[in-house]
């Protein structure tokens, strides 16, 4: 049975200084500090992927009480890493938009709306020219 590791005060304070420097952490980096640490490289790895989770969550609670939308949190193939800065409603308004305009245009798909997908709303938005599917970081 897999056991919740543990850190010391300094290396919590130690991996949180990094991520605030960096969400995503190479792999050379991710030794060095495990290393430095004393820690398994395993270990840094997973808890910089809880980090963001536990990061993006509060971010989209923190976007969603503004009036944005989650679609704007996840990752796409354009942009793998999304850093939630610039996150604002308008993106969730066009969306939106860019939904409804697909329902009048398709009106015997209306029930199905429901059913939709981020990744095919945002495929049917037509708001990049690249095709902004949702990929799964694991």
């Amino acid at each position: 049975m897999l056991r919740r590791a543990v850190f010391s005060d300094l290396q919590r304070k130690a991996l949180e200084r990094t991520f605030q420097k960096q969400k995503y952490i190479s792999k050379p980096d991710r030794k060095k500090l495990a290393s430095k640490l004393g820690l398994k490289d395993s270990q840094v790895k997973i808890w910089f992927q809880n980090r963001r989770m536990k990061w993006r969550n509060s971010k989209e609670r923190e976007l969603l009480s503004t009036g944005g939308c989650r679609q704007q949190t996840l990752p796409t193939k354009t942009n793998p890493h999304p850093d939630l800065t610039d996150v604002g409603s308008t993106f969730c308004q066009r969306l939106n938009q860019a939904a409804a305009n697909s329902q009048e245009s398709h009106p015997h798909h209306h029930h199905h709306q429901s059913h939709s997908s981020p990744s095919d709303l945002s495929k049917q938005s037509e708001l990049s020219e690249s095709d902004p599917e949702e990929i799964t970081v694991s």
